[in-house]
């Protein structure tokens, strides 16, 4: 039987031929980067051959444009003409005045209106509701959150609330008193 020494020699072996076979494996895929073509010779004699007329074009409207600078025509002299006024230009003064008249009688409309709502109101409102709900609550320590009518005019979705109106609360019997069914005098 051999020894722990040979074992250990055969899994070395063994790795190095691994190691050595993967290194002399060649991809399949080939992740070469493409071979270069030679331009064509042909689009090359076509692009030379496009580019030579631009450049003659471009030539012959240089020379023409330097001929016209040097002969006095009509429409080659530069004249700095300035207009003196704008045939708008009182027009539009005269408008921007009557904006400007209409927009501070507006302002001034605004500013001497009266307010129409009335915040005391909401405030007084806004007891009395707590002081309904606390009588037709079951439990008198719960106390809901502070909801005022301002925050519910501001809430968009609050606008299909209502808000209870102004009668006197509903006394309700004590939890300990028994329930009736109606239409029956015995209790349940």
């Amino acid at each position: 039987m051999p020894g722990k020494g040979w074992k250990k020699k055969m899994a070395a072996r063994g790795y190095d031929t691994h190691v050595q076979r993967i290194s002399e494996i060649k991809s399949t895929i080939d992740s070469k980067p493409p071979r270069s073509k030679p331009p064509s010779t042909k689009k090359e004699i076509e692009r030379r051959r496009r580019n030579k007329a631009i450049e003659q074009d471009n030539r012959l409207l240089l020379e023409r444009l330097a001929k016209i600078m040097r002969k006095k025509t009509i429409d080659n002299e530069n004249k700095n003409v300035k207009f003196v006024k704008s045939l708008t230009q009182t027009h539009r003064r005269l408008e921007l005045q009557r904006i400007t008249q209409e927009n501070q009688r507006l302002l001034k409309r605004i500013q001497e209106t009266e307010p129409i709502y009335n915040t005391l109101n909401w405030e007084e409102d806004e007891k009395k509701r707590k002081t309904y709900i606390k009588n037709m609550s079951d439990f008198q320590e719960y106390v809901p959150p502070a909801r005022t009518v301002i925050s519910l005019l501001r809430n968009r979705s609050a606008s299909t609330r209502r808000i209870a109106p102004e009668e006197t609360p509903v006394k309700r019997r004590p939890a300990s008193a028994p329930k009736r069914r109606s239409g029956s005098d015995t209790p349940v």
